[in-house]
């Protein structure tokens, strides 16, 4: 879901997202503001660099930039910047592990299902 501002949304080459990801570019609680502050609006744009892959069910609140070469765990929160190279999770989403240290964990689990590695 892409919320009610997807020209908002800018996506790098090479995105993935996975099912029920939303990406929210507003602030709807200044709705309940609103009377008194009628102009009152927190809209922000939402940057998704190259090589990103976006788990299940994230969120990915306004203003939030997300570097190149990112993976986003399933039902993360985006709560700020994501620097690149990084693998982050959580709610709100954290850096749990560098690119690097994710591509040496799935190198030691390697079957050969798919491919084989030279």
């Amino acid at each position: 879901m892409f919320g009610s501002e997807p020209w908002l949304i800018t996506l790098g080459d090479n995105v993935y997202i996975a099912s029920g990801c939303q990406f929210i570019t507003h602030d709807g609680g200044v709705l309940i503001l609103r009377e008194k502050y009628p102009d009152l609006e927190i809209t922000q744009p939402i940057n998704v660099g190259s090589n990103v892959y976006i788990g299940f069910n994230c969120t990915l609140l306004p203003g939030v930039n997300v570097g190149n070469n990112v993976i986003i765990g399933a039902n993360s929160v985006v709560t700020r910047n994501v620097p690149e190279n990084t693998v982050i999770a959580g709610v709100p989403a954290r850096v749990i592990k560098t690119l690097d240290e994710y591509l040496n964990s799935c190198e030691r689990k390697i079957i050969g299902f798919w491919c084989a590695r030279g």
